[in-house]
């Protein structure tokens, strides 16, 4: 039995088929990305990239409207220092936190679903260890009222 996914064959398709496969809930989007939406994962969306031959992993969390611009900051400059897995940025009210598999030659199958994995106990060990008591970020699922005052006017313009 083979677990390899040869290069030709990773396709948003192919790829949530794995994942019905090792029981992980998703949905295949019409735009072909796949949202993964299982219980005990952090939510993301997966998206094959062609171009360049990765499986992207991309996910975010708000931040709380009182944060700061440099409270984001430094929270993402600490997601990056802690976690050598994920890529983060702040992109407004947005931690955005990526990751990339590299499936030129194939992939196996475990290394897909096992980089998944990874990837959400990352952020979730990340959050645990920087934000715990969700002082900058806010907690998925919730909302904050628009009555919230931001302290975005300290936010550079570019």
């Amino acid at each position: 039995m083979c677990n390899l996914i040869e290069e030709k064959d990773v396709t948003p398709v192919t790829l949530s088929l794995e994942l019905e496969t090792a029981v992980i809930e998703h949905k295949l989007e019409q735009d072909e990305d796949i949202y993964v939406t299982e219980g005990g994962v952090f939510p993301c969306w997966i998206k094959v990239i062609k171009n360049s031959g990765y499986i992207g992993f991309t996910s975010y969390i708000m931040f709380r409207k009182t944060s700061s611009y440099l409270d984001r900051l430094e929270l993402a400059n600490r997601f990056n220092k802690r976690n050598y897995m994920t890529t983060n940025h702040v992109d407004g009210d947005k931690l955005m936190i990526d990751h990339v598999l590299c499936y030129k030659s194939g992939i196996l199958k475990e290394t897909f679903i096992r980089g998944l994995r990874q990837y959400s106990s990352a952020i979730c060990n990340s959050i645990t260890e920087i934000d715990p008591g969700y002082i900058v970020l806010l907690p998925l699922g919730e909302t904050e009222s628009n009555e919230t005052t931001n302290e975005q006017a300290d936010k550079p313009e570019v």
